[in-house]
């Protein structure tokens, strides 16, 4: 399947993994849960899976989503993976046009660095990007 990983400091990169859960666990390096980084990836048919528990194991931060008024929605920590939705509850390969959104989505975001010796990025993403 072909999905988008993105992980601490801001790498991109597009591979392809073997389908289901757990191959989708190994990618994440945890417990799966869904995140809405965009609501434009999530209309156009792309979702997004997280570490459940990547604040709780320390993680580095990869992103910040937050609302218009820059609100905090939801702080992602780990790799980021986005797949395909095959709108039956499932995942499948991503399409180079998702591809392509994904990244515009993301050139989109603030890309802010952090920490006391600013030694890591992060995406500062606005959820109605």
């Amino acid at each position: 399947m072909k999905i988008v990983k993105i992980s601490a400091g801001a790498k991109f990169e597009v591979k392809e993994i073997e389908s289901g859960y757990e191959a989708m666990q190994a990618e994440i390096s945890g417990i799966i849960t869904t995140g809405i980084i965009s609501h434009v990836l999530r209309d156009c048919g792309i979702v997004m899976y997280a570490d459940d528990e990547g604040i709780l194991k320390n993680r580095e931060i990869t992103a910040v989503v937050v609302d218009k008024n820059y609100n905090v929605q939801q702080t992602l920590c780990g790799p980021l993976v986005f797949v395909g939705d095959d709108g039956m509850g499932g995942d499948k390969d991503l399409t180079d046009d998702q591809i392509a959104l994904i990244k515009a989505t993301l050139q989109k975001a603030i890309i802010g660095k952090m920490g006391s010796d600013e030694t890591f990025e992060i995406f500062v993403v606005r959820s109605d990007y």
